[in-house]
């Protein structure tokens, strides 16, 4: 998949994903995306029954192209009562999506979606990592997707030779957008919204338009996607912010970092910052990340808020940061003003 370019505030080159997505669910509750949408109980209840009787037809039971979205309905709904009861949530059955993935082996969302819980001792899960890597070797993501056994972590020769050919990539891609989008896709169309006409009144000033039952699964796609960011357990072993590192550590280190830093989804491009600021080897190239983390920020602070659900579809495909940038340009609002300061460290 080749890299698409898009607006622009960081320094050195870009590899830039076609497919991206945002990360405002995992930032800090104050740097979220404050836009209406409907959070009523009745609402949500109302689509869950929606979501519910849609996983368990026929319809989408034996339709092959929405596997993946299938699945991401079923997590939703079964995490959803995890949530509020503490009660663990049923697991995936990896059996079926190793069925499904033969069926349509090029299906993005699905492979990485079966890599991801391929995790068990009954499950192949190199050769399911395999899958995705031979398909996207250059993507970084694909390489932090590598499955991390937490009782026998990589040793030094391990992390460096992971470390080694992560460095060669060139983008990184963790393909929210396109769990998001196949998310969607299996949800359907929706009955109008079962709320009030005061309610719909209220969420009709804050939106700017009626509300629909269509916005609220819009941004339930848009948040059960981002579940799925790859273990960075491996990633900050071979890359701690604190300690001595070779040279040709620290260089593979820089690298890596500023293909996340380039990323247009915010939680990687926070990541990267944040690291290559804090390693800075002078007082020039520390101003300059720290410049750069200041813009990402603006672009949380007060950009990300601006995000409504009609705004997702383009998010899914170019990026939460490139469409929040864009957002600014228009309102002559990019980038951060001169003297601004966020509040909060991030």
């Amino acid at each position: 998949m080749a890299p698409r370019r898009g607006p622009s505030m960081r320094p050195g080159r870009e590899h830039r994903p076609q497919h991206h997505w945002p990360a405002s669910e995992l930032l800090p509750p104050s740097r979220r995306t404050t836009s209406p949408h409907p959070h009523s109980g009745v609402a949500r209840a109302a689509l869950d029954d929606v979501l519910t009787r849609r996983l368990h037809s026929s319809q989408l039971r034996n339709d092959p192209r929405h596997a993946a979205g299938a699945v991401l309905i079923g997590e939703h709904l079964s995490w959803m009562p995890a949530v509020s009861t503490g009660v663990q949530p049923r697991p995936v059955n990896t059996r079926q999506l190793a069925q499904a993935l033969a069926r349509s082996p090029d299906d993005v969302p699905l492979a990485w979606l079966y890599a991801y819980h391929c995790h068990a001792p009954d499950c192949a899960s190199q050769q399911a990592w395999a899958h995705v890597l031979a398909r996207e070797p250059d993507n970084l993501a694909a390489w932090m997707l590598m499955p991390y056994d937490k009782a026998q972590p990589p040793d030094e020769e391990g992390l460096e030779a992971w470390l080694a050919q992560s460095a060669r990539a060139t983008y990184v891609d963790g393909h929210f957008g396109d769990f998001a989008r196949a998310m969607a896709e299996a949800i359907g169309p929706l009955p109008a919204l079962p709320v009030c006409k005061e309610v719909v009144a209220q969420m009709e000033t804050q939106a700017g338009r009626a509300p629909r039952m269509q916005d609220l699964a819009t941004m339930t796609a848009h948040g059960q996607s981002m579940a799925y960011l790859p273990t960075l357990r491996r990633l900050f072993d071979a890359c701690p912010r604190d300690k001595p590192l070779t040279h040709r550590r620290l260089s593979r280190c820089q690298q890596v970092m500023r293909i996340l830093a380039a990323s247009n989804d915010m939680i990687y491009a926070s990541m990267g910052t944040g690291w290559l600021e804090q390693r800075a080897l002078t007082a020039a190239e520390r101003a300059r990340w720290a410049e750069h983390m200041r813009n990402l920020r603006w672009a949380m602070d007060s950009g990300a808020r601006n995000l409504r659900p009609e705004h997702l579809p383009l998010v899914w495909e170019q990026g939460e940061l490139a469409v929040v940038i864009a957002i600014l340009e228009d309102r002559g609002q990019w980038p951060a003003p001169p003297g601004w300061k966020p509040t909060e460290r991030y």
